[in-house]
């Protein structure tokens, strides 16, 4: 812990603006270090980012990995390239980088609310749908507001049911074309294969979460 604080002290003194990036991650590395990059994290990834929501690591992306790519994203996973092993090139893939660029225009329209936000899984929203549509919940509460991020994990279309469980306002519907629209606390979803999506929203009242 000594060392890890002592890094931390010089690389800001150095550099106020200077992040530290580990490879893997403990409890006690998440308490000094800003990101982590991992091989694979898509084993109950909610599991550690429920536990540790300030702690941002990657994971490993190949080419076509359409699947592995949402989970990353509505999780707040960031993705680690590794297109063919290391070897190959994005551009050789045009509609999986079509994908990315749809997923990095999301993220970016969502701005803090997902960068800064709590990861709080599936708290306080009800899914209901065969399987193939999976959402997860960011709540930035400082801001005051949140998104819900959802995706089709199928390669087929898929409809589900997502509802909002806690008063809400300005609710709006984000696509993976880019476009926005008001949208209502209870949404139908009808998604082509491998859509993403966002609920976005601010909050007009909801208890942060207790960790105990």
């Amino acid at each position: 812990a000594a060392l890890l604080r002592d890094v931390r002290r010089d690389l800001h003194e150095t550099d106020p603006e200077g992040v530290m990036v580990g490879e893997g991650f403990t409890d006690l590395a998440a308490s000094y270090c800003d990101a982590f990059w991992n091989w694979n994290q898509l084993d109950h990834p909610e599991v550690v980012r429920y536990s540790v929501p300030w702690m941002r690591f990657s994971c490993e992306i190949d080419a076509l990995e359409y699947g592995e790519a949402n989970l990353c994203f509505v999780h707040g996973i960031l993705l680690d390239l590794k297109i063919e092993g290391g070897v190959g090139i994005l551009s050789d893939f045009p509609a999986f980088q079509a994908h990315l660029r749809s997923l990095s225009g999301l993220k970016e329209a969502l701005g803090d609310t997902l960068a800064c936000g709590d990861f709080e899984d599936e708290d306080g929203i009800r899914l209901a749908g065969d399987g193939a549509v999976i959402a997860k919940i960011h709540i930035h509460h400082s801001a005051g507001c949140g998104a819900v991020l959802f995706a089709n994990q199928a390669d087929r279309p898929a409809t589900a049911g997502l509802e909002l469980l806690f008063p809400a306002a300005d609710i709006e519907r984000l696509s993976f074309s880019g476009g926005r629209t008001h949208a209502s606390p209870r949404e139908s979803l009808r998604l082509g294969p491998w859509e993403v999506g966002a609920l976005a929203f601010r909050i007009t009242e909801r208890e942060p979460v207790e960790w105990k």
